[in-house]
């Protein structure tokens, strides 16, 4: 396979996909970032909550 460039042809017209795309995938991923975090950081159901302390009956 052989591939010729012709100077003389035009650039093509429109948007460059990496100029849209790259601050698509990286508010995506912060996006996503968020409620994975909260998820793993939230405590388990049997542990008490921090600061809240429970007085014997």
């Amino acid at each position: 396979m052989s591939a010729a460039v012709d100077p003389a042809h035009a650039l093509p017209m429109g948007a460059e996909a990496f100029g849209f795309l790259f601050p698509v995938f990286v508010i995506g991923m912060l996006a996503l970032a968020v409620p994975i975090t909260a998820v793993m950081m939230a405590p388990e159901p049997d542990e008490p909550l921090l600061g809240v302390s429970v007085a014997p009956a």
